[in-house]
C-alpha cells in the first residue's frame, strides 16, 4: 500500500529528529545563552557552530563508549573535562579562522564545555546503548543547533549591521542596532520557534486536507462506476 503524504511527512520528521523536529534549541530550550548572545554576526554563528562540533560531538561519542560504567555523579565532572580537552584545538582553530568572532565569543567558548546541550546529550548517548544511534543522534543534534544559530546570526547581522560576513549591503535601507543586544536575540529566537510550529501545523493540515480530497474523489469515481 502506498504511503500517504501525512505518513511520509511524519517519516521525514523522524529521520530529521533533532534538526527540523525536536530541535535542541527551539523545542528543548538547550544552549539558549549561545543562541541569543553570541549570534550577532554570521561569522560568529559559524564560529560557534564549528566550536560546538569539535567539543560536543566527540564528547557525546566518548559518553557512548564509556556507557554506564561511570556512576551518574562522576559523569557530571568527567564529560565536561573531556569537552575541555577537545576545546583546546577548537579554540586554536577558531582563533586562526575567525579572529573577530573569537573575541566576540569570549567566555562563551569555554562555556560550551558545560552547556545544557552537552550535559543533556551525554545522558542521551548513555541511554541509547548503541554507537551508531549515538553517532546519528549527535550529528543531527549538532546540525539542529547549527541551523538555529546560523539563521539567527544571519538575520541579526543583516538587520542590525546592514552587512553579511562583515561585508556591507548597500540595499539594506535601515539599520536597527537594537537587534544586536541579547534582547534582540530572544525576539528572533521566539519568532523562529513560533514560525517553525506554525509551519509544522500548516503542513500537517495541508497534507490531511489533500488526502481527504483524494479519498473523496476516489469514492465519487467508484460510485459513478
Amino acid at each position: 500500500m502506498k504511503e500517504n503524504k501525512v505518513n511520509r511527512y511524519k517519516q521525514f520528521l523522524r529521520c530529521g529528529r533533532g534538526i527540523f523536529y525536536k530541535n535542541p534549541v527551539l523545542s528543548f530550550g538547550l544552549a539558549l545563552p549561545f543562541a541569543v548572545v553570541v549570534t550577532t554576526s554570521l561569522q560568529s554563528g559559524v564560529a560557534l557552530s564549528l566550536a560546538a562540533l569539535v567539543t560536543y560531538f566527540p564528547t557525546v561519542m566518548v559518553a557512548s563508549l564509556v556507557g554506564e560504567r561511570l556512576p551518574h555523579w562522576l559523569r557530571v565532572a568527567v564529560y565536561p573535562l573531556a569537552a575541555a580537552l577537545f576545546l583546546l584545538p577548537a579554540r586554536y582553530l577558531i582563533s586562526q579562522l575567525f579572529v573577530t568572532a573569537a573575541d566576540t565569543m569570549g567566555a562563551y567558548m569555554s562555556m560550551l564545555c558545560v552547556s545544557t546541550m552537552l550535559l543533556f546529550g551525554v545522558e542521551e548517548a548513555v541511554a541509547l546503548h548503541s554507537h551508531k544511534k549515538t553517532f546519528l543522534y549527535g550529528l543531527r543534534t549538532w546540525l539542529g543547533f547549527t541551523l538555529v544559530v546560523v539563521l539567527i546570526s544571519l538575520m541579526r547581522e543583516m538587520i542590525g549591521s546592514g552587512s553579511v560576513w562583515h561585508t556591507s549591503l548597500s540595499w539594506v535601507p535601515v539599520k536597527l542596532p537594537g537587534v544586536l543586544v541579547a534582547c534582540g536575540g530572544w525576539i528572533f529566537l521566539g519568532f523562529m520557534a513560533a514560525l517553525g510550529k506554525k509551519l509544522h501545523r500548516g503542513l500537517l493540515a495541508l497534507f490531511r486536507r489533500s488526502e481527504e480530497q483524494k479519498k473523496a474523489a476516489q469514492k465519487a469515481k467508484a460510485m459513478e462506476q
